[in-house]
């Protein structure tokens, strides 16, 4: 009976220790586009990848040091315009961030007010249309989270894919971003492509 209720115990302990392993796993999740939020997730760049527009920047965790995750980013503003009910054709900059399993667009009306998603409940859903230099379009989705402040593109069917193979290319890709249910609601910018190419090979 004695042996019985050794073994009971050490299944118990086992286990439990079992759970705590794996609650300290899911603590550690990376920092990514997907889940960081705030303003400044990122650190400064490598100084040998400081080339033309696009550089490779790293996460940081929550005691503000540099992980091992990086992406790139484009170091300057992209310029465009943005309308909604209340003006039409103001300014905006963006960016766009590309780690290994995510393209998000950070749109900034009159050039320094971040769009977010004020409800803390429900995405925010888009409309979105690239245009290459030799106009092929293809339309596009995307969403930003609840709280969020960046509109993740939906991979659907290889929307990744045809993002990363313009932006690779040559000359000006045109996005053309609007709230699927306020239309209304627009941004336009364009992206230069230049050094993106070799940015992007450092990356993978």
């Amino acid at each position: 009976m004695k042996k019985i209720i050794s073994i009971l115990i050490l299944i118990v302990c086992i286990g439990l220790v079992g759970c705590g392993n794996g609650n300290s796993e899911t603590a550690r999740d990376e920092p990514s586009i997907e889940t960081s939020s705030a303003e400044h997730d990122y650190v400064a760049y490598e100084p040998e990848l400081q080339a033309d527009i696009w550089v490779i920047r790293y996460f940081v965790d929550q005691f503000n040091q540099q992980t091992d995750e990086r992406f790139i980013v484009n170091d300057e503003v992209f310029e465009g315009v943005f309308s909604n009910s209340a003006t039409t054709d103001s300014r905006l900059t963006a960016r766009i961030l590309v780690d290994n399993e995510n393209i998000a667009i950070v749109l900034y009306e009159y050039g320094n007010r971040r769009v977010v998603n004020g409800s803390s409940v429900n995405p925010q859903h888009y409309n979105i249309t690239m245009r290459t230099p030799s106009d092929n379009r293809r339309n596009m989705t995307g969403t930003m989270l609840p709280g969020g402040n960046r509109i993740l593109i939906d991979a659907g069917i290889a929307n990744h894919g045809h993002v990363l193979t313009a932006l690779r290319g040559t000359g000006t890709v045109d996005f053309f971003v609007e709230q699927s249910d306020r239309t209304i609601v627009n941004y336009l910018f364009h992206v230069p492509s230049d050094n993106f190419d070799e940015i992007y090979i450092l990356l993978r």
